[in-house]
């Protein structure tokens, strides 16, 4: 079947989010440097600006009237912006208030994209014109006064911070921070490849670990935790220690250990990060220190996700806009069709696995199998056929299988109950299907365009079965999706 698309489109967006005081996260960029500076207007035009030698703001370096500056650093502890700007022909350099530039001290940010040509402005007037922000920039909405939102944009290898109206907010869509990290946060079960009958299972009271037949005690469950670049911790379930090496052996450890994953057809390598040493199961002597070799069975695993009860859950809702894979090309012509304007049925597909089993699938890669499969059709959007294709040649790799295609909700609730998911049709456009909540008849719904025709959200949410049935969220039918070891 053909599916009428009618997503909006982005070409670029920069995560503009870091994690410094919890209050003010995602209000700065990632990439703050003199190279990619975020540049500024202080807040008030009657006040001069104060320009400190110290973050600590001890000692005053000169006063300055209204200009504008290069943000550069961010003391946390201090509350101060290492700044610099031009005073003639001298360069100023020293630290300000960070209240100086932010006015909203306990705004959550939200990371934000530009749907239509907008303008920035200094301040909350329209007669401040600041920059013009193109369609499809990406950047950060950090706070808000009266009838002005305060946002960053990022332009021409610099961040602009500046205000827009709220009546052109409407011009804003939003999306979640992401990472293209191999597997989801949660909890799994390890395996060995030359073992597969066997699970990783941790004595933490001895500090060992080791290949045992499953028997479900609860220390064969692992919590994972990305920290960065696919460096995970893994910890035994319920406990405060980590899979580290010690004297060579893979042992349950205090010390926060980080390891290093890499995917091999469907299995991973692991590489503890300080030591660079990778591991390896050895008939009969246990798992050992080895020296990283990649290509070697005896050093691969097998991740299963498993779902604890009352286990709090936390949705990734990757979105058709992200910068990482928006701006690639679905399909070449006039227009040429991107994942932004197009992928809608391919970055569903990626929120239904990733929720299924915590195994991420690059969209620029399930967009070039769609497109040179046939799955695709110039200016009328993705084919359902791409689900059960893709499930058959790249199911085992991903370790999900297609389950079929349904149309009615009681075969989906029974589905989603046994821990599966689903992608379904609704009106021009694509969306995922995580959980079903029996108390109140609600099906949890991931979305991975915003549009304010649809009730829901970048972060996921539970819509009732009725409204499944109607409007913009009627369901024509259900592809779903289970895992497989």
């Amino acid at each position: 079947m053909k599916k009428r698309v009618t997503c909006g489109f982005l070409l670029l967006f920069l995560a503009l989010c870091l994690s410094f005081a919890p209050r003010v996260q995602a209000a700065y960029p990632a990439a703050m440097s003199a190279a990619h500076p975020l540049m500024g207007y202080p807040l008030s035009r009657a006040r001069k600006t104060i320009v400190y030698t110290d973050a600590a703001r001890k000692k005053k370096l000169t006063t300055l009237t209204y200009r504008e500056f290069s943000i550069l650093k961010y003391d946390k502890t201090k509350q101060s912006l290492y700044v610099t700007c031009k005073e003639g022909t001298k360069t100023i350099k020293g630290w300000v208030k960070r209240n100086t530039f932010f006015f909203t001290q306990d705004f959550k940010a939200v990371q934000s994209f530009a749907n239509q040509n907008l303008t920035l402005y200094q301040a909350k007037s329209t007669s401040m014109y600041y920059q013009s922000i193109p369609l499809y920039t990406g950047g950060s909405t950090v706070g808000e006064s009266g009838s002005w939102y305060q946002m960053t944009f990022y332009l021409n290898g610099r961040y602009y911070l500046g205000w827009i109206p709220k009546t052109d907010y409407g011009k804003i869509r939003l999306s979640m921070d992401t990472t293209e990290q191999l597997l989801a946060d949660g909890t799994y079960t390890i395996r060995a490849r030359e073992r597969n009958r066997f699970s990783l299972t941790a004595d933490t009271a001895k500090g060992t670990a080791l290949l045992r037949k499953t028997t479900g005690k609860e220390n064969q469950l692992y919590t994972l935790k990305h920290v960065e670049n696919n460096q995970y911790t893994i910890s035994p379930y319920g406990t405060e220690l980590y899979l580290g090496l010690k004297d060579g052996k893979l042992a349950a450890v205090s010390d926060k250990t980080l390891w290093t994953f890499t995917r091999y057809g469907r299995y991973f390598a692991l590489r503890e990060v300080k030591s660079r040493k990778g591991i390896a199961f050895v008939s009969g002597k246990g798992i050992f220190e080895r020296r990283y070799a990649r290509t070697s069975s005896l050093q691969n695993w097998v991740f299963t996700k498993t779902t604890v009860k009352n286990e709090e859950r936390k949705n990734t809702v990757f979105s058709q806009y992200d910068p990482k894979w928006g701006g690639n090309t679905y399909c070449d012509g006039n227009p040429v069709r991107t994942i932004s304007s197009s992928g809608c049925g391919v970055v569903s597909f990626v929120n239904a696995i990733y929720a299924l089993n915590g195994e991420y699938i690059d969209p620029t890669v399930l967009a070039r199998y769609s497109n040179s499969h046939g799955h695709y059709f110039y200016m009328q959007g993705t084919a359902d056929t791409l689900y059960a294709d893709f499930a058959r040649t790249n199911g085992v790799f991903y370790h999900f299988k297609w389950d079929g295609k349904i149309y009615d909700t009681a075969s989906l609730k029974k589905h989603l109950k046994n821990g599966g998911t689903a992608v379904a049709l609704v009106p021009g456009h694509y969306i995922a299907i995580a959980g079903y909540r029996e108390s109140d008849n609600s099906f949890l719904v991931l979305d991975s365009a915003i549009y304010n025709k649809r009730p829901t959200t970048i972060n996921g949410d539970w819509i009732s079965e009725a409204t499944l049935r109607t409007g913009t969220l009627y369901c024509s039918y259900f592809h779903l999706f289970s895992r497989v070891k």
